[in-house]
């Protein structure tokens, strides 16, 4: 029974966890999540909008992965998962081993010129002080959005049922 229950929080916080969602449909590539990253980090953006193809274009930057693998790869733990689902990065533990751009599934992890790792944080301090990440507060097309994962799939797959079936609402 106990184990049945650790299994449903488990389920829960998968679900009930904030992230980014990224809609490829809105982005506009007009980099204003670039620089309102930048904003927040001293002139240094860790989201970068990359062109796809001649339709569309990606905001990319860390996913914060559920099982995040350069948290796990980390010697000196420089890389934690806090309890607002974020990896951060603590530059004091870091040793420079590159390890976590070696295990990121996403190729976001960056390295600047003085050896720092570069990588989205979600604006932990903003999280902190109940406000959405900078790069979602500011994009204008609402290509960004932040939530809870369950509610933006339940609202993902309604979008997809109204496209696909052509219909204005459920």
């Amino acid at each position: 029974m106990q184990l049945l229950a650790r299994s449903k929080q488990v389920e829960e916080s998968k679900v009930g966890a904030q992230v980014v969602h990224i809609d490829i449909d809105r982005c506009i590539a007009c980099r204003a999540c670039e620089a309102a990253c930048e904003r927040e980090h001293s002139g240094i953006s860790h989201i970068f909008v990359t062109p796809i193809n001649d339709k569309y274009s990606i905001p990319l930057s860390c996913l914060h992965c559920e099982k995040s693998p350069c948290v796990d790869v980390c010697p000196t733990k420089a890389l934690e998962k806090t309890s607002y689902s974020a990896v951060i990065f603590r530059k004091i533990s870091c040793i420079g081993c590159r390890l976590c751009t070696i295990v990121c599934p996403f190729g976001v992890i960056q390295i600047d010129e003085e050896g720092n790792v570069l990588k989205c944080d979600k604006c932990i301090h903003r999280l902190k002080e109940g406000k959405d990440p900078a790069c979602v507060l500011t994009c204008p097309t609402k290509a960004l959005i932040y939530g809870k994962r369950d509610q933006i799939m339940t609202r993902k797959r309604r979008k997809r049922v109204l496209k696909d079936t052509h219909t204005k609402k459920l």
